[in-house]
């Protein structure tokens, strides 16, 4: 089970909070929003709902795809109190939102007739289990009626009440699901992406603002993961200097580093000394939170090169250990070669409208 929680949380494509929490942190149940304002189309999973009045405060949503299991994807409503949500909308949390908050209800897609351990792993969580509809070789289950306790600090008489409240309206959140034409390779892609995706707004080593907007500027990027704590057993940067240089000749093509023990007085100024020692004038990065993140989830081992999209997105396959000159710049060419026949193979096709049909 945790492995499918942990994922889910992973590839979140999006979140929102429905709260009531006030300046003084006391719960304002008068919150009033619209049917329109409480009815949402999720085009990835297919599928629009109308979240039910009583959802309206204190309640989270997570969207997510999972490209490793045999569920597909799933939405998932959850209830917290006014103290538990503040904590985990922090933009600094990092912990186990479950811990702080109880599931509502889950609508969970599964391939139909796929149904296979973690769906079933999942189901064990939960009393009730609806079939609600098929829709582009897909089943929608709703999932209610957890089993676990409500959570830290939230299984007070007052909490219990708010949340067997929500509980209740399941039903109506069910009335109101309608379905509509999706693109699961597309959509599973899109998680895919947003996975390989590297944002960041940090600092080089020179002190100049930098962004992850800079792929913007490329078609293609070589970024190569390096720190300085591995000098002077591996210490490529004259080698990295000239590729920078020939790199720079290229049409849409740029070179950067990032130096991942940074920032650390020590380690910029050791960074600094080699560069202008082997006249090294490429970008080098020093890692905020989100960069040194993806650092630690998918480069298993240093130096590391990958390239990286004007989408930000990583594509083929990342560089491992020291490579000599030829070796790089037979490697970029074979990466361009590669995104040249990839826009050629992409052909548009015309786009058609999606027809919505009620939840069964």
């Amino acid at each position: 089970m945790k492995k499918i929680v942990s994922f889910l949380l992973a590839l979140t494509l999006s979140f929102s909070v429905f709260t009531g929490c006030s300046s003084d942190n006391k719960n304002t149940n008068n919150v009033t929003l619209s049917e329109e304002e409480r009815t949402t189309t999720v085009d990835e999973m297919g599928i629009t709902y109308t979240i039910p009045e009583e959802w309206s405060t204190n309640t989270m949503k997570y969207t997510s795809v999972m490209t490793d299991s045999d569920i597909f994807g799933e939405i998932k409503f959850v209830y917290g109190t006014d103290e538990n949500l503040e904590i985990i909308s922090d933009p600094e949390f990092t912990g186990n939102t479950e811990y702080f908050t109880v599931p509502i209800t889950r609508i969970v897609l599964v391939k139909t007739g796929e149904e296979g351990s973690d769906f079933e792993s999942l189901k064990s969580d939960y009393n009730t289990i609806t079939a609600v509809g098929e829709n582009c070789g897909y089943t929608y289950y709703v999932m209610y009626d957890y089993k676990g306790g409500l959570g830290k600090g939230s299984d007070s008489e007052e909490n219990v009440k708010e949340y067997e409240n929500r509980l209740a309206a399941v039903p109506k959140l069910i009335e109101t699901i309608k379905f509509s034409e999706f693109n699961a390779e597309q959509t599973t892609q899109t998680a895919i992406d947003r996975q390989n995706m590297i944002t960041f707004v940090s600092k080089t080593l020179e002190g100049d603002d930098i962004g992850s907007t800079i792929f913007d500027e490329y078609d293609l990027t070589m970024v190569n993961f390096w720190g300085t704590y591995t000098y002077p057993d591996i210490n490529e940067t004259a080698v990295l200097a000239e590729l920078d240089k020939q790199i720079k000749t290229m049409d849409g093509v740029n070179f950067m580093q990032v130096v991942i023990d940074t920032p650390s007085d020590e380690a910029e100024e050791l960074a600094l000394k080699i560069k202008a020692e082997n006249g090294a004038e490429y970008t080098s990065v020093i890692p905020d939170k989100r960069l040194a993140s993806w650092i630690v989830n998918n480069i298993e081992g240093i130096p590391t090169t990958v390239f990286v999209n004007n989408d930000a997105v990583v594509v083929g396959e990342p560089i491992q250990g020291v490579k000599t000159l030829d070796e790089y710049l037979t490697l970029l060419n074979a990466q361009l070669e590669t995104m040249k026949s990839q826009d050629t193979a992409n052909t548009e096709t015309p786009s058609e409208t999606p027809t919505e049909t009620p939840a069964q």
